[in-house]
């Protein structure tokens, strides 16, 4: 499965639409059985709660200090279906993967001690 397709794609996204944000993972993966997504983690990273083109709902959990303007990331949940369509081959569009970054309030999450 490719879920670092799929993050390199919403990275893309995200710099599209004017934040500059670039995710590392640290190759620590874990399936939340509840939900049936992927939780990748990744090096903490900021992310802005509006750019050019969205606003970015609030991770959840939310790290306690986040900067202006910003939310802290180190978690990109990914459903293991779309990390599979990106293995083989099939993109999503950048509008679907947009609408996907702009309604769905788990993609990301911050598990930091404040």
């Amino acid at each position: 499965m490719s879920y670092l397709q799929v993050i390199r794609h919403i990275e893309q996204v995200l710099n599209g639409c004017g934040d500059p944000v670039r995710f590392t993972p640290t190759g620590r993966k874990l399936l939340n059985a509840v939900t049936a997504l992927m939780a990748v983690e990744v090096v903490r990273v900021d992310i802005m709660r509006e750019n050019e083109c969205f606003a970015v709902p609030p991770p959840v959990p939310a790290y306690a200090h986040n900067r202006e303007g910003r939310y802290a990331v180190n978690i990109v949940h990914v459903p293991p279906e779309m990390a599979d369509t990106y293995s083989h081959g099939h993109r999503h569009t950048d509008a679907e993967l947009e609408s996907l970054i702009r309604t769905n309030a788990t993609l990301f999450s911050c598990y930091l001690i404040a």
